[in-house]
């Protein structure tokens, strides 16, 4: 397996010759189910992270089936659903609720 810059191992799926242009990180295929890896992610640079966040997300969404929502995010649906039915959810744009947050973190 050959090795990016980056130390990123270039990856192939095994029906395939040659290399994808995606990173895996081992020496092993990214396809491989026992697959571990350390990375050393404050040596990184910004995109190589972006990078790996991108493959972690595409493993996890991969079949969102499989993970259940704890009851909990249900419920605060349901409540956020039944305000917003009887006029009285309040809404704000993302900067206001930035600040809003902020400011109640701040005060602990």
């Amino acid at each position: 397996m050959g090795r990016s810059p980056t130390g990123f191992a270039k990856c192939a799926p095994p029906t395939l010759e040659g290399y994808t242009d995606r990173p895996c990180l081992a020496e092993e295929s990214r396809y491989t189910p026992w697959m571990t890896a350390q990375v050393d992610v404050k040596a990184l640079t910004k995109l190589e992270k972006l990078r790996l966040i991108e493959e972690l997300w595409s493993d996890l969404s991969d079949d969102d089936s499989k993970i259940a929502s704890p009851q909990w995010h249900q419920e605060a649906l349901d409540e956020s659903k039944r305000l917003h039915e009887e006029g009285k959810a309040t809404f704000s744009n993302w900067s206001e609720a930035k600040e809003r947050i902020r400011a109640a973190i701040s005060d602990r």
